[in-house]
């Protein structure tokens, strides 16, 4: 399947690259059709978003790559199929969570934390509850 490669050649591409651009507004293009969220989330993207931000925070990476990845994340968590996955991982939610949270300190774009908050606001429902109050959020 075409997401699958996409994937594939967007984790082997430097951080901020042309390349690695090109496929995150790609991916995160594609990402508004609902049914392809599990794809992302099969294919590791949630981890992969959540890691390229925490590395922005040690080293310059463009503001494309950061925008558009932190987008597809806030889209990818708004999805139905995500709130399942999420709710059968409760361990994966609570450190989803703990890392979003942590990133609000760090030094970021305005329109990724914008993004940031808006992934908070979709994992701060009653099915997580447990999470939330075990992260203090």
């Amino acid at each position: 399947m075409i997401i699958v490669r996409v994937i594939e050649i967007l984790k082997d591409q430097e951080d901020g690259g042309v390349n690695q651009r090109f496929c995150v507004a790609i991916l995160q293009k594609i990402s508004i059709k609902e049914d392809t969220i599990p794809i992302f989330v099969e294919q590791g993207i949630v981890d992969w978003v959540v890691g390229l931000v925490e590395r922005s925070s040690k080293k310059e990476v463009h503001i494309f790559s950061l925008d558009f990845a932190s987008a597809l994340l806030a889209n990818i968590l708004h999805a139905t199929s995500t709130h399942q996955y999420l709710a059968k991982n409760p361990k994966f939610t609570k450190a989803l969570m703990i890392k979003i949270i942590k990133m609000l300190k760090d030094k970021i774009p305005t329109s990724v934390l914008m993004h940031l908050l808006i992934c908070l606001s979709y994992l701060n429902k009653d099915k997580f509850s447990k999470q939330v109050d075990e992260c203090q959020f």
